[in-house]
């Protein structure tokens, strides 16, 4: 049955079967994208932990059919709790959660971790028509739109790194244009653009490469002070290293913060983690799943 409206042999399922009428759940996937290593059943969740193929990325899949009892609902999200404790991965859980029952509610839902919604920001949850059931089709979409070239962005902290100035000086001086004064003008800020693009590419990942060079010293500065007392040239180098690493990561977190669009109360909050989630936050907020044209969804 299950091979019959899958169309192919390249698939793995797990089961629970119904009880009477009711309660019977089902979990399909192609083992070309997702390789499942373990599952747990319950009588209303059946959960499955593996891998994307390719990615290595794990996840639980949780497929829930929930109780219509309070009592039942709370065992029910006790045990998923514990369970998601017990396991760093991304969670999605998804099914009839019986949150409603009014006719023509919404009974079926998708959700997802703090940590899916990180690596994922665009991921988008779309409710497809539900036709002649209560139930509908619900289709989670990682994929994300090409919407053309990133629009170029500048950055304050490019102002107090070293080099920037000159760049923008000397392709000044270099541009030579022609042609109206508006068209002049766009010609330079392009030609000038081009010249911050090339400096950026260069200068932040010899960034990236002195900050891991300093972090991997430092650990070994460390741990030989963990044996012996450092001597004079080492304890200067490791005060060098720690101010130079404090200024390279203030950068970095400079740049989180105008992603970010927030302001702060207190100068010096250095909470990436939090600005990175305002990050992440925004560009899910942002993020066009498609458009409604004519009545017909197009994606």
């Amino acid at each position: 049955m299950v091979r019959n409206g899958w169309g192919d042999d390249n698939f793995g399922f797990e089961d629970i079967e119904a009880t009477g009428r009711s309660g019977g759940i089902l979990t399909i996937w192609d083992r070309s994208y997702f390789s499942v290593r373990e599952s747990i059943k319950d009588r209303h969740f059946l959960v499955i932990y593996g891998h994307c193929c390719g990615s290595g990325i794990e996840f639980a899949i949780v497929n829930v059919y929930a109780p219509q009892s309070l009592t039942e609902k709370r065992r029910l999200w006790l045990e998923l709790s514990n369970l998601i404790k017990q396991r760093e991965v991304m969670w999605i859980l998804m099914g009839d959660f019986n949150a409603a029952g009014a006719k023509l509610s919404k009974l079926d839902r998708i959700l997802v971790c703090h940590k899916f919604l990180s690596n994922f920001p665009q991921a988008s949850c779309i409710a497809l028509p539900r036709d002649q059931s209560d139930h509908c089709p619900i289709l989670l979409e990682l994929s994300s739109m090409d919407f053309g070239p990133v629009p170029f962005k500048m950055f304050n902290s490019w102002l107090f790194r070293p080099g920037f100035n000159e760049v923008v000086i000397k392709a000044n001086s270099e541009f030579k244009g022609y042609g109206a004064a508006d068209s002049f003008l766009l010609n330079k800020l392009k030609f000038i653009k081009k010249r911050i693009r090339n400096w950026k590419a260069v200068n932040l990942s010899q960034e990236q490469v002195e900050i891991e060079t300093i972090k991997n010293r430092m650990v070994d500065l460390d741990k030989k002070a963990e044996r012996n007392e450092l001597n004079g040239s080492e304890k200067a180098e490791w005060a060098k290293n720690s101010n130079r690493l404090t200024e390279l990561e203030k950068m970095v977190t400079l740049d989180i913060k105008q992603k970010a669009r927030i302001k702060w109360l207190i100068d010096g909050d250095e909470n990436s983690r939090f600005f990175h989630g305002f990050v992440k936050n925004r560009i899910r907020k942002n993020h066009m799943n498609g458009l409604m044209i004519n009545g017909v969804w197009s994606n």
